[in-house]
Order: structure tokens, then sequence, then C-alpha cells
């Protein structure tokens, strides 16, 4: 594979260079993508419509990707019929039961004694994970003592 010459004089590089520029003025976008040198002549009613399409891009940007895609979905749900399946909400979680009263045995009712009754388990709020340990920042060595003499 033989690469490009680069030992051309400056006349041949700017030869080159505009050979470039004028293949890429004749490849046209079909989308009418780029701009056009006729662009800057329009008059007053262009540039306010351009003005409004602008501001339009930029409130539609605020409002954030999960907006768009939550629209995006819901409008692919109407347009397959309206058939989406709603994903459950979650359900709340069981509390756990409570342990019954304990009943006095006749053990517990010849010594007199009350029996205690079985901790109960209560939920615990969920603590947030504390952070790892900071690394402790090495202490710079003490400096060195010149010798006297």
């Amino acid at each position: 594979m033989v690469g490009p010459n680069l030992n051309l004089t400056l006349e041949q590089s700017v030869a080159r260079m505009d050979s470039a520029l004028q293949t890429i003025e004749y490849i046209r976008s079909p989308l009418g993508l780029g701009w056009d040198s006729t662009e800057s002549g329009q008059g007053l009613p262009w540039w306010l419509v351009k003005l409004a399409g602008l501001l339009l891009t930029g409130i539609a940007v605020t409002f954030g990707a999960p907006f768009w895609f939550d629209l995006l979905r819901k409008m692919l749900s109407l347009r397959s019929g309206g058939g989406a399946e709603k994903s459950p909400e979650p359900q709340p979680l069981p509390t756990p039961a409570k342990a019954p009263a304990a009943r006095p045995t006749a053990v517990a009712e010849a010594s007199e004694k009350p029996v205690a009754a079985a901790p109960v388990q209560t939920e615990k709020p969920l603590k947030k994970p504390s952070p790892p340990p900071k690394k402790p920042t090495p202490t710079p060595p003490p400096p060195k003592k010149k010798p006297v003499g």
C-alpha cells in the first residue's frame, strides 16, 4: 500500500486543497443540511422563524431525557393499540406478626414468677451505607538536619 506523497511544494499543496474543497462543494446533502451563502440576505420574517425555532429547541432541551423517553414510550404504546402492559406497582413488604403474649404455665404459677414474652423483631429503618473511610494523607518526612562542622 502506497501512502500519499508528502514531498509537495507549497503550490502543489494549495492546488490539491482547492481541488478537494471544490469536490466537497459539489456534494449536496439530500436532507438539505449545511449552509447556503444566500441565507445572509433573508428578510425579517425568516429571522423571526429562525429565532422561534432556536427558542423552541432550547425549551425542549430543558425538559431533559427522562421526559422525552417517557413521551416516546407513551406514543409507541398508543400506536400499537394501547395494549401496553403496565408494570405492577410494588407491593408493600409484609410486617412481621407480633408474637402472642406468653401465658403463665403451671411451673410459672407454682414459682409465682411471671414468664417474659418472646422478643418481637421490629423493622429497623434502612440506613444509607456509610462511605468508605478516607485514606490518611501521608505526612511529609521531617527536614534533614545539616551537619554542623
